[in-house]
């Protein structure tokens, strides 16, 4: 169930904010919706005692927050692959964030080395821009995340592949589903 979900249970001790870029109200069906989508990931594939280490972008966002808080909360170690960096994860046991874009393959391949799984949630959303950064992020950065999981299973010693990944796209949750 979504309600008592880790993730939910993070997100429910938070206020769903005015989201000042586009003056409206966070949608909190959508929110749910992608926790949903994530709860794949949280589900670990690995045995007990297996040091699992996951690479999470978008971390600034809403439900990345709550991902990462889970993720950590469960033992995991974490790797959070962003432009800047998040203060709320700072003081996370377990927690590395390392700045860097999703558009530029050598700081995903750094982010991703070692990990088992990615959770994709980074994107470039909103109703203006130019069309050539829309594709630039979500499309390339997107290609590259998947580039990099697929040279780590190419690569592989015991354990050290990335074997889930995880790609969330949630549009709506800034756009109120217009």
């Amino acid at each position: 169930s979504v309600v008592n979900h880790p993730v939910a249970a993070v997100l429910s001790r938070r206020s769903f904010p005015v989201d000042i870029r586009h003056n409206a109200k966070i949608d909190r069906t959508a929110v749910l919706v992608g926790l949903m989508t994530c709860s794949l990931a949280l589900e670990s594939p690995f045995p007990a005692g297996v040091n699992v280490r996951i690479l999470v972008t978008g971390a600034s966002s809403l439900i990345g927050d709550g991902v990462v808080r889970a993720l950590a909360a469960r033992g995991d170690e974490v790797v959070c692959l962003q432009r800047s960096p998040v203060n709320g994860l700072a003081a996370l046991d377990g927690v590395e964030q390392q700045l860097g874009d999703i558009r530029d393959q050598a700081a995903v391949e750094r982010a991703a080395q070692g990990c088992n799984g990615i959770i994709h949630l980074a994107a470039k959303v909103g109703v203006v821009g130019e069309r050539d950064e829309f594709l630039s992020i979500n499309v390339e950065g997107t290609r590259n995340l998947l580039q990099a999981a697929t040279k780590s299973a190419e690569n592989s010693v015991a354990n050290l592949a990335i074997t889930r990944f995880v790609h969330v796209s949630s549009p709506s949750v800034a756009h109120g589903g217009e």
